[in-house]
């Protein structure tokens, strides 16, 4: 994939523009193949867009404190701003928002305008995307795929985000060819780390139960089911008020 991506930057002359993620090497690398000039973007000190502080942005419901989104501060050429981001979780799409910003920048827009345009966003169906649960429970929608590097990412913002009890939901990883075994088990073990309950769902589902069970969490907090529909209809009869479920899976 790297090397693919490589031809797009070669492909560059000097009147072109490289836009890139600062915080990842293998991009950062690229630059250097590139005759146009370039920007990062990214977590690191100095980038063209720099982006720090993330935060989850709460509301009370019914005495319950909800999630209801994400907000980081911004920098660029001296300006500095907070970035509101509703209805979404997850550090890592904040590297999606520090890109469009670059993009935008360098095409003559402000950061005011863009930030004014983001109250207006509306996250993608599937991808980390908050949603109302039923008695007053929050979904984290992250149903559209699923691969080792998103699911770690998605747990991450499970575990950070406040909820009365955690409850995973998660489906196989496909197109793993011959480490799919390796990845299932590393998805337990994490998951295992620090949810209250864990539905599995999928081929890989035992794999990733035992998985679970080696990192501390007890084998009755662990639910194994042949299908999402059957999985969902059981976890929906159980939710508590304040839960907070992540549902993942290809």
């Amino acid at each position: 994939v790297r090397q693919e991506k490589a031809e797009l930057v070669r492909s560059l002359d000097e009147n072109g523009l490289f836009i890139g993620n600062g915080d990842d090497p293998a991009v950062c690398a690229l630059s250097s193949l590139s005759r146009a000039p370039y920007r990062m973007y990214g977590s690191t000190p100095g980038s063209f867009v720099e982006g720090q502080g993330s935060e989850v942005i709460y509301d009370e419901k019914d005495g319950v404190r909800v999630p209801i989104g994400m907000r980081f501060f911004m920098s660029s050429q001296g300006e500095s701003f907070s970035v509101e981001l509703k209805g979404i979780l997850g550090t890592h799409f904040l590297s999606t928002v520090l890109g469009a910003f670059a993009v935008g920048l360098l095409r003559g827009r402000t950061i005011s305008d863009m930030c004014d345009a983001l109250t207006r966003f509306t996250p993608p169906s599937g991808r980390m995307r908050l949603l109302e649960g039923v008695g007053n429970t929050t979904i984290i929608d992250d149903s559209y795929n699923s691969s080792p590097v998103a699911v770690r990412a998605a747990l991450a913002a499970l575990r950070e985000t406040e909820g009365r009890h955690k409850i995973a939901l998660l489906g196989d990883m496909l197109e793993l060819g011959e480490y799919s075994k390796e990845e299932h088990w590393k998805m337990g073990r994490l998951a295992g780390e620090f949810v209250d309950l864990l539905v599995v769902v999928g081929r890989n589902a035992p794999l990733v139960a035992e998985a679970a069970k080696t990192a501390g969490l007890p084998e009755e907090r662990i639910r194994i089911f042949e299908d999402a529909p059957t999985a969902g209809e059981w976890v929906r009869t159980r939710v508590k008020t304040g839960d907070l479920i992540l549902v993942k899976g290809s």
